[in-house]
């Protein structure tokens, strides 16, 4: 009895997996295409084995295949390369199809792609149709690796070192962020798995600052239902950092603002207690801007050594001035202050603050050169319900997380003009005060304000 239960069971099975016969005005689609390729390395032709190569397809289907109901719509299947970095798709409907390649130390390859991270081809194929040596290139991987010492020559530990990935937009050289890597305990720094192309290495100095009336607001939790408080903790938060109130570790009282001091950016011993000393930005080859810095060019699979860099301290200065706008000073406001001096519209930070109550500011710790004053304030939307902080303090980290009604609808779009500013500034050796900075609506084609400034 139970055997026949279990042959009845197994006939039901069957039956279900079976494919169902087609209705008689309908021709049975036969999925016989092919795709038989193979995965090179594109530097030496040689094939890649072990290589996952993964197909999706299904677009571009005409409508008799779309219509029929056996076809799922996108195909999408994978296969292993073998030792001669062969791969086989066998069985598909006829459509449009785009394959790409992963292996651990290659940058992805697609099939029509002729340079790292281009743009890739797509396969089409009829019903029934082979495709033969279909050819996937891939690009090793690379690495940069160098040293970071100081003006004695010792190695500075837990120094962070920026790779810029080098591209063209509309024409134009841009750099693009890339991966930030630390120094260890003999100043020695590496940055592996780079695609092959075109690198600027830096040691980037960006010094964050706020008035100590902000600064000292961290000492409790903010009350963010206040839409006035939510605006000013947001437009704090937009600096990136974490500045603290005097007396944390990692601050220190400059004037009428604070400065953070993090952990990673090392801080020269000032040879004068009334002036501040820093190590300015640098990139390789030991040069202050991107405009001057050298290209670090990586082949498919090579490993750059020796990208160094010796830091040197300098005297910072500081600027300030007051933000206005058509109401008068504008209080609680982001200004960044870039660097003018490359053509690769890079926005490279060198100091940020807030504008206090009474729209004053004071940036710190500014290099001599030349720079650009910006400001962007972007109208905030009201909180759509009550809102609840949480502020958790560990050593001298705070971590602030709000909360608002889940039951509450989006909030209302508000009215208000983004505003814009940006204002040249030239800093030599000596502070530059009294910087007027108009605030007014924002204007794409405007080319920006010019303020009237006074040397100290």
């Amino acid at each position: 009895m139970a055997v026949v239960g279990a042959l009845l069971w197994t006939a039901a099975i069957l039956a279900v997996q079976s494919p169902q016969p087609s209705p008689s005005n309908q021709a049975p689609l036969t999925p016989a295409a092919l795709i038989v390729g193979r995965v090179v390395d594109a530097s030496s032709g040689r094939p890649v084995a072990g290589a996952i190569v993964s197909l999706n397809g299904g677009v571009g289907l005409t409508p008799a295949t779309a219509a029929d109901p056996r076809n799922l719509g996108n195909t999408r299947a994978r296969a292993m390369t073998n030792a001669s970095g062969q791969f086989v798709f066998r069985r598909l409907l006829e459509g449009r199809f785009v394959l790409t390649a992963t292996k651990p130390g290659y940058a992805e390859g697609a099939y029509g792609r002729r340079k790292p991270g281009g743009s890739q081809g797509s396969l089409v194929l009829a019903l029934g149709e082979r495709a033969g040596d279909v050819v996937i290139p891939m690009w090793r991987n690379g690495s940069i690796t160098g040293s970071v010492v100081d003006e004695a020559g010792e190695p500075l530990m837990g120094v962070q070192v920026r790779v810029f990935s080098r591209r063209y937009v509309a024409g134009r050289p841009r750099l693009t962020q890339g991966p930030t890597v630390q120094t260890d305990d003999r100043g020695v720094y590496r940055v592996a798995s780079l695609v092959p192309g075109e690198y600027l290495v830096g040691f980037v100095a960006r010094e964050i600052s706020l008035p100590i009336e902000i600064a000292e607001m961290s000492r409790a939790p903010m009350n963010t239902s206040d839409p006035k408080i939510r605006a000013l903790a947001l437009e704090r938060s937009s600096l990136g950092g974490m500045v603290g109130y005097p007396g944390m570790p990692g601050v220190v009282a400059v004037g009428g603002v604070v400065r953070a001091i993090e952990q990673n950016v090392p801080v020269p011993p000032s040879a004068d207690g009334a002036a501040m000393f820093i190590y300015p930005t640098q990139f390789y080859p030991g040069v202050p801007s991107v405009a001057r810095a050298a290209v670090v060019t990586l082949a498919s699979g090579q490993e750059r050594e020796n990208v160094d860099f010796a830091l040197r301290p300098v005297r910072a200065s500081r600027v300030s001035g007051v933000l206005v706008g058509a109401d008068g000073p504008v209080p609680n406001t982001a200004l960044r202050l870039v660097s003018a001096s490359d053509d690769f519209q890079s926005d490279l930070e060198a100091s940020v603050t807030m504008t206090g109550a009474s729209g004053e500011f004071t940036l710190v710790g500014v290099p001599a050169g030349q720079y650009t004053l910006k400001v962007l304030r972007v109208p905030r939307p009201a909180p759509p319900g009550a809102a609840q902080t949480t502020q958790v303090q560990v050593g001298s980290t705070m971590t602030i997380s709000t909360s608002g009604s889940p039951s509450a609808g989006p909030p209302p779009i508000p009215d208000d003009s983004t505003m814009y500013a940006e204002v040249p500034i030239a800093v030599a050796d000596r502070d530059v005060t009294d910087v007027i900075v108009p605030l007014g609506p924002f204007n794409p084609s405007w080319s920006g304000l010019i303020a009237a400034t006074r040397v100290a």
